[in-house]
């Protein structure tokens, strides 16, 4: 709490006579962090942006949780100054900070200072492999050579190029204090009157404090419109190696979430995002509440569906696949031993009750095999009208639905049905009229909780599903989950998790090369994977149950940049903003 970290303070100042500094990460409270700090009697505060580098870390955590060092000095600066408290105490800045130019803004934005850490490797040659970790660092940075242990980087080398770049950089900073008529350093600090905002949309501009400049510097002019990329560009080859590392490919622990180094290379902050999720962060817990390892304290991630009646154990499970063959059967049997549902277009084989009471099929497959143990069936938008003739029977009803507008219209006249859940599928429908799934998620799920049902509220009645080839991983669930699903089903990223190829395995002549056991051990692997990433993701938050605390709970997120009529439709703040 923040009445402990006051009393450690004091302590440490006892103990020591030094300046004690308190650093903490870049998250949603961070001003009012910084507020409690500096009336604790701390002589200042570091605050680590996120995206920086990192000598070992979950990639998930690393890409997605925590704000970008700018939203975040600016908002402190002017807090400390409304509250009569930045006279004294000082403000470092930490996070990807690579010249003199980012000092520079930095200052301006309300540090005193900067801290570098990923600039001063990439000085001594750092090649960014992001393999720290793992001992294959070809700088020798973090290793030896294995070939030749005798060959180490030289200290004396390190601290001349270090020296050097250190030197280098102070020049350019003096350049750029010459070239702003400004005698010294702390007459830059707080300046935001000296920057303009190019690129941005003018709520960030407004939550930095800086003028937005619409002259033909700027890329995209005033309001950048996030548009859905490609289907050939979407999934990455970053992406795509990082969904088989789950599953054990490229020799790494199967069934574990995937560790990195170094700085972020993704989405918002160096790739272009592909989805609106890309713009979203998570946050971070710290000294407002308590954040939760989870190698070491359970995390909930069960998640009940149709009034409990269908437990899953995860907040995953199986999407459509386009695929035939064998493939649906792994999906079938897997979905099964890992307490999972498989949104199936057919029955895998109506004798085998267990296995079909994790499935999900067509209402017309269901008619065909009434007494198969199935559930749960789905009736898509259409044919609403089936409804009716299905209640003779003891199975759960699930509506699909394509991600668009008019979705979100059309759910209110579907409340009083006899229907457990609604599934929103990126993929039926598919046009120029497809909405990101994360919009059209937070939408519907509005629409459930405003409406009134009995007693109650609709959305206390009807689980929220979405599903589609365009969700890539946990964090991609998880968000989704926060914007209001009770669960995401994968599809493409489970079959490239596994190195599936479709092309290869269409036809029935390829059947018998295909080693099923090993591919079923891959999913399996994958899914409990992308469980334990999620967990990350949920103790990084202090959210120690999925579906009790996580399901709807928008307040965890903040967006980047993010354009705010779709940042309003999504109901979350914007990072940096009071």
């Amino acid at each position: 709490s923040i009445e402990d970290l006051g009393q450690r303070i004091w302590a440490l100042k006892e103990a020591t006579g030094k300046p004690v500094f308190v650093k903490i990460g870049c998250t949603n409270y961070v001003p009012y962090i910084a507020s409690g700090v500096a009336s604790m009697g701390a002589d200042g505060i570091i605050i680590d942006g996120s995206g920086a580098g990192t000598g070992a870390a979950p990639s998930v955590i690393r890409d997605n949780v925590g704000l970008p060092i700018d939203l975040v000095v600016s908002c402190v600066d002017r807090i400390l100054t409304k509250q009569n408290l930045r006279n004294g105490f000082s403000v470092i800045a930490a996070g990807g900070v690579s010249n003199a130019e980012d000092t520079a803004k930095l200052l301006a934005l309300g540090a005193d200072c900067v801290s570098t850490g990923t600039a001063t490797l990439v000085g001594l040659g750092c090649l960014m492999v992001h393999k720290c970790h793992i001992g294959f660092c070809p700088a020798l940075l973090t290793n030896k050579l294995v070939d030749d242990p005798t060959k180490v980087l030289s200290l004396d080398k390190s601290v001349e190029w270090t020296s050097k770049m250190i030197f280098g950089w102070i020049e350019e900073f003096k350049w750029i204090l010459r070239e702003l008529n400004l005698n010294s350093v702390s007459e830059l600090v707080g300046r935001r009157d000296l920057l303009r905002g190019y690129n941005m949309h003018e709520e960030t501009a407004d939550i930095l404090g800086v003028e937005l400049d619409h002259s033909s510097k700027s890329l995209v002019g005033p309001q950048p419109i996030q548009k859905q990329i490609p289907e050939d560009e979407y999934w990455t080859p970053i992406l795509q190696g990082e969904l088989r590392e789950l599953s054990g490919s490229a020799g790494r622990n199967p069934g574990e979430a995937v560790i990195t180094s170094m700085g972020t290379i993704t989405a918002p902050f160096v790739a272009q995002p592909r989805s609106v999720c890309d713009w979203i962060r998570s946050d971070g817990a710290q000294v407002t509440r308590p954040s939760i390892d989870p190698y070491r304290e359970e995390i909930e991630t069960s998640t009940y569906l149709a009034n409990g009646d269908i437990r899953l154990s995860n907040p995953i499970y199986l999407g459509r696949l386009n695929e035939e063959g064998s493939i649906q059967n792994i999906f079938s049997e897997v979905s099964s031993s890992m307490g999972l549902l498989y949104n199936s277009q057919k029955l895998i084989d109506a004798s085998k009750t267990s296995l079909n009471s994790s499935l999900l099929i067509p209402y017309s497959e269901f008619l065909n095999n009434d007494k198969s143990g199935v559930k749960c069936i789905t009736v898509d938008y259409n044919e609403i009208d089936k409804i009716e003739k299905l209640s003779e029977y003891d199975v759960h009803i699930m509506v699909r639905f394509p991600s668009n507008e008019q979705t979100i219209k059309s759910i209110s006249s579907i409340i009083d049905k006899n229907i457990s859940g609604i599934i929103i599928d990126w993929d039926l429908d598919k046009n120029n009229d497809t909405l990101d799934l994360a919009i059209c998620t937070s939408e519907v799920d509005n629409v459930l909780r405003n409406t009134p049902f009995k007693t109650s509220i609709a959305r206390n009645k009807i689980n929220l599903l979405v599903e589609g080839s365009r969700i890539r991983g946990a964090a991609d669930i998880f968000k989704l989950i926060g914007l209001g699903a009770d669960a995401a089903g994968i599809s493409k990223a489970a079959l490239l998790s596994i190195n599936y190829d479709p092309k290869k395995f269409r036809n029935d002549s390829n059947e018998s090369n295909f080693d099923q056991d090993k591919t079923r051990e891959k999913l399996e692997y994958t899914i409990l994977a992308l469980q334990k990433e999620i967990k990350l993701l949920a103790g990084a938050a202090g959210i120690s149950s999925i579906q009790n605390s996580l399901l709807g709970n928008r307040e965890l997120f903040r967006s980047v940049d993010l354009d705010p009529l779709i940042r309003k439709r999504l109901g979350i703040k914007a990072g940096g903003a009071l």
